[in-house]
C-alpha cells in the first residue's frame, strides 16, 4: 500500500469521525488497491495473501485513521 493512500485516509479522519462513514472516495481507492480481495483465490480474482499480510495492512491503515482501520 503506497504512502499516497494513507495520506487521503489521514486527510479525510476528521470527516470519518464527523460523519461516522468513511467517504466513497476513500473507498475507492482502498477497493483500487484490491484490499476488498486481498485473501481471495486467484482463480476468483483475489490476491491470494496470507492472513498476516491483511493484517499488517490495516493495522497500517488502522495507524492513520481507527474508524477507517476498523
Amino acid at each position: 500500500m503506497g504512502d499516497t493512500v494513507l495520506d487521503l485516509v489521514a486527510a479525510r479522519a476528521a470527516e470519518v469521525e464527523r460523519s461516522g462513514r468513511i467517504p466513497e472516495d476513500v473507498l475507492g481507492e482502498l477497493r483500487g488497491l484490491g484490499l476488498n480481495r486481498l485473501m481471495l483465490p486467484v482463480e476468483l480474482g483475489g490476491g491470494a495473501a496470507p492472513p498476516l499480510e491483511l493484517i499488517e495492512t490495516v493495522e497500517r491503515i488502522a495507524a492513520v485513521d481507527g474508524s477507517t482501520g476498523w
